[in-house]
């Protein structure tokens, strides 16, 4: 979500941080050893702890990159993300339904690195929030309760229910005014304070 011209927004990289996490097993080459119980939050989080995952570079277009051929390759599906121009096209978050999301490693390869030659142009940013109206049907302009005959008949009809965003879709407001600042800061600001020799 940044300086491309389509830029990359929201949807979780597996955002790793120090070292490995406590309590999880060996890694065998790129792949995550196989002690899993079969439940896929058990895979994420070996995967984050492995020494293959925290080796890559978050803050470089190949480090994030290698992280996300890694979640692919460890058996979990590829990520997808929604570019911050779509968000501002639609002046709301859209819907996984709505066929919108876009490949990660498609759209990070596609605008490749920044002045510097290291940083990518399209940072995969990750954004947690909670459901404002899990209940409410736009079409019929209220909240239909989960489970009632009157939720089940909508959604028989084709009603969408439930919205992430509030009234005024405020979460989608700021996330575009996050997006606008971020851009200017990584193209005006950062270059100008950031020797061009330098590795970001």
């Amino acid at each position: 979500m940044a300086s491309a011209p389509h830029t990359v927004t929201v949807e979780p990289p597996l955002a790793g941080g120090g070292g490995a996490m406590e309590g999880y097993g060996p890694t065998k080459g790129n792949q995550v050893a196989p002690e899993d119980s079969g439940n896929p939050f058990d895979k994420v989080a070996k995967l984050l702890g492995s020494s293959a995952y925290q080796r890559c570079k978050p803050h470089t277009r190949s480090g994030i990159i290698r992280r996300l051929e890694l979640i692919e390759e460890n058996g979990m599906p590829r990520m997808r993300v929604v570019r911050l121009t779509d968000i501002e096209r639609l002046g709301r978050i859209p819907r996984s339904t709505e066929g919108i999301a876009v490949d990660a490693i498609e759209e990070v390869r596609k605008h490749g690195t920044d002045f510097s030659g290291h940083q990518e142009q399209a940072p995969v940013i990750f954004f947690s929030y909670r459901w404002e109206r899990p209940n409410f049907c736009e079409a019929l302009g209220k909240d239909l309760v989960w489970g009632t005959p009157e939720r089940e008949a909508a959604m028989k009809e084709g009603h969408t229910v439930g919205d992430p965003d509030g009234e005024g879709r405020e979460k989608a407001k700021a996330l575009i005014e996050w997006g606008r600042w971020l851009k200017r800061w990584r193209e005006e600001i950062q270059p100008a304070q950031t020797p061009r020799h330098c590795h970001v």
